[in-house]
This record gives structure tokens, C-alpha cells and sequence, in this order.
């Protein structure tokens, strides 16, 4: 770990409420849980909703002995468990290993790194389960070797929110909170935090969870769980969730730039300060001079604004939904890339090309070849729509996680790792980057 991003425990929990205008016709109050300040001096965008949870895991484990000096800690994770779990437990002297898909974003492979922990990456064509299976595999083979903190099954995930996240949000709210919308990954956040809001104010708030309406969405940290055979974490009590929607990727996108714009110019109202001072608010609180929330934030955002719609939100009524993480996590993803300059998405990048190879790809024509502009979310392809057959092709001389040149793009080459695809009424091809 490096000297730099030490952590300091204390600089966990308590984090601020932001008043947050989302255009709504009711006349409500909505309340944003700004999570990045869960160690907010961390590199790569600060901390994130998984700090709470990460402390709390292995807190629970130190004191019940099941982990040890000398244990290695293994997690399967989609980012900010992963990071968050890296920078507690190799702070306290453990070797960590993460188990991730190959599209996480930048900023989360590289908080990983940062602090030290081994990462294990696996094909994210394969869905996400399938990081689960492999670190499973990886605790098969050296039985002895790992203490899995466990997310998905962990008591102390919904534990913690419970302790921590509900008390503080009817604390901060004076037990005003009408609302309380989160999304469901791991179901910890919404179970832990239903369950103590639940019984701070006799069942009167309305828990509000949604889940990813697609299978192939690119909302970060949440889980599909709609339709067919997908793992259902046991830290997900859907009997807390009074409500539940379904959001889309466009919605969830959509939102978090609307956020974006809303408070361009003006200053975010800050509804109470948590542990923190304003200035210290103020300071961690935009990312070269911009209001950005990541993918889940936004899609919470699509959440209420669809309560709103269907006219189930009353006049006075206090809603709080959760900012999981700030927005520069997600440098090198579509939601944001075009919103900040090289230097930060270099910096952040896992793929320190990815940035500039997105942009050659898309900005290198020729004769009868065009390039969708948005990557195809979650997955690893950039996919170009090309008149087959044709001689012309691309090949892009990098790989993926920047090992090898910058990328070369030639014009009558073969492609690399070529698949056709359909796509809406073209037909289109596949390469590998």
C-alpha cells in the first residue's frame, strides 16, 4: 500500500445529505447520501458505500477469529468492494486478492492496485456470476490460504447499514424520512437500511429498492435478478422492500447527467454536514469543477423521478436516496468520458490507451465504415458496423490493459479476434481490443 493512501479509519461513516432539485413536480425534499466521503482523500474518486461495509466485514471477522494474521483476504467484486476491501485489510496487514470482471472501470482496477492487492480478472462476456464461481475455484484450490469476507452472504453486510446508514439518515432527517430508495447488488444497502428505518419509525417509511431492467445493463454495482437462473444474494431480504422498480442504463445515464447540468453553475445545497465541515464538503465535492455521481447514484435519481410519475410522492415528503460513489470512478466509461479532459481519463484509466484508442477507432473513416460511439455496455468488444464483405478492416495493436504500444490503427490490415455480430438491422463485426 502506499504511503499516500494509508487509510484512517475514522474518516468512515457519518457521511453528508445533499438537497438535490431533480425537476420533480411534487414538492418534496430529496436528500442525496454523498458515500465518497468514506475515506474521501483516497485516490480515484475517494471512498465509496462499500467502505461501510468493508470496515464492517472485517471488523466482525477480527473479533470472531475467523480471520487470523496471516490469512489472505479474497473477494469477488465488481469495483468498490474490491477497493475498499484492499485498502482496509492490507492497511491492517493482510494480503488481499480480488476477484473482478475485465470491464470494471478504470478508477476502481487502479484503487485496487494502489493499494496492493492482487487482482484476478475474468471475462465479463461471461456474466457476473461467473466471478463469483472463480474465486471459489481460487479458495478450492488453497483451502487453508484465504478468508473470503463473503458480501453476498455476510451478516454483518445489512449489519452495517442497519447500525450505521439508517441511524444516521433518521438522525440527520430528525425522523422526517418519508423515502428511503437504494438499489439491490449484494441487497445489503436496502435490507440493512429498511430493516433500521423500519423500526425507528414503526414500519412509516416507504423502503424503495430497484434492480437493472436488462440482463446486459451497465449499472454498476447492482445485479440483475428480474427473470432467469441468477444467484440471489442471502443479504438481499426482499420482505424489507416496500416497492420495487425496474431501471434502465439510458435512465440511470440520463439522471446523473441531468445532475450534472442542474448544478453547473451553482452550488450543491448541503442539507447537513454529517462528521465533516462545509469547506471539507466543498472541497471533495466536484471533479474538475463538476457535479458527477456514478452510474447507481443516477439510476437511484430514475428511481425517484419514476415515483414521481406514477404520482406516488406526496407534498412534504422527504426522500433519501444513496450517491454510492463520485463520478470520476468512472473516467473511462461512456457515462462520463466526454465530460472530462485526457489527463484525468489517463489518469484513471485502467488502460492507460483506452481513451486515446476509443477516439482514433471512432474518429479513423473511410469509404462505407461507420463507428457506434457508445460502447455496448458491459462488454469488452468495440463494435464497428462495416458493408460485408469488404477487404478493409482495422487492427488495433494494444492490448487491452496496455501491456504492449500505443495503438496502432491501419487501414487494410486484418482485424484482430474477429466475431460477426448482429446488431439492429446491420450487420456488424466485433474486435477485440
Amino acid at each position: 500500500m502506499s504511503e499516500t493512501t494509508e487509510p484512517d479509519e475514522s474518516a468512515v461513516f457519518d457521511t453528508p445529505l445533499l438537497q438535490l432539485d431533480l425537476g420533480l413536480d411534487s414538492d418534496v425534499t430529496v436528500l442525496g447520501k454523498a458515500e465518497w466521503y468514506n475515506l474521501p482523500d483516497a485516490p480515484y474518486g475517494g471512498g465509496s458505500i462499500k467502505t461501510r461495509i468493508a470496515k464492517g466485514m472485517l471488523d466482525g471477522a477480527e473479533e470472531s477469529g475467523a480471520l487470523t494474521p496471516g490469512d489472505t483476504v479474497i473477494e469477488p467484486t465488481s469495483g468498490n468492494t474490491g477497493s475498499e476491501i484492499a485498502r482496509l485489510a492490507t492497511a491492517r496487514g493482510y494480503d488481499v486478492e480480488i476477484v473482478m470482471p475485465d470491464n470494471a472501470s478504470g478508477g476502481k482496477v487502479n484503487a485496487v492496485r494502489d493499494a496492493g492487492a492482487e487482482i484476478h480478472f475474468v471475462d465479463a462476456d461471461l456474466g457476473y456470476d461467473a466471478v463469483i464461481e472463480r474465486c471459489e475455484e481460487l479458495i478450492a484450490e488453497n483451502p487453508g490460504r484465504y478468508y473470503r469476507p463473503n458480501q453476498y452472504e455476510n451478516p454483518d453486510n445489512p449489519g452495517t447499514h442497519e447500525h450505521t446508514t439508517a441511524a444516521e439518515i433518521w438522525e440527520a432527517t430528525d425522523g422526517q424520512v418519508s423515502h428511503f430508495v437504494a438499489g439491490a447488488g449484494t441487497g445489503g444497502t436496502i435490507t440493512g437500511t429498511g430493516r433500521g428505518l423500519h423500526s425507528r419509525s414503526d414500519d412509516a417509511v416507504t423502503i424503495v429498492g430497484f434492480e437493472p431492467d436488462d440482463p446486459l445493463h451497465a449499472i454498476d454495482g447492482l445485479k440483475y435478478l428480474k427473470t432467469g437462473d441468477h444467484y440471489h444474494p442471502e443479504t438481499y431480504d426482499e420482505s424489507v422492500v416496500d416497492e420495487k422498480l425496474y431501471i434502465s442504463t439510458t435512465a440511470a445515464y440520463d439522471q446523473a447527467r441531468a445532475l450534472r447540468s442542474r448544478y453547473l453553475d451553482e452550488n450543491v445545497p448541503i442539507y447537513d454536514t454529517g462528521r465533516l465541515s462545509e469547506g471539507d464538503i466543498r472541497s471533495q465535492l466536484r471533479v474538475q469543477d463538476q457535479f458527477l455521481v456514478g452510474t447507481s447514484a443516477g439510476a437511484g435519481a430514475a428511481a425517484v423521478a419514476q415515483l414521481d410519475e406514477a404520482g406516488k410522492l406526496d407534498d412534504g415528503d422527504v426522500i433519501v436516496f444513496m450517491l454510492c460513489d463520485r463520478g470520476d470512478k468512472y473516467a473511462d466509461i461512456p457515462l462520463w468520458e466526454d465530460y472530462l479532459d485526457e489527463s484525468w481519463n489517463l489518469r484513471t484509466s485502467c488502460c492507460k490507451h483506452r481513451t486515446y484508442l476509443q477516439r482514433t477507432v471512432c474518429k479513423y473513416a473511410w469509404n462505407g465504415v461507420s463507428c457506434i460511439q457508445n460502447w455496448i455496455p458491459k462488454s469488452r468488444y468495440h463494435w464497428l458496423i462495416l458493408p460485408a464483405p469488404t477487404d478493409q478492416s482495422l487492427r488495433v495493436d494494444c492490448d487491452r490493459r496496455g501491456k504492449q504500444s500505443p495503438p496502432v490503427v491501419t487501414n487494410g490490415d486484418r482485424i484482430s479476434s474477429v466475431k460477426p455480430v448482429r446488431y439492429p438491422r446491420v450487420t456488424s463485426w466485433a474486435c477485440e481490443w
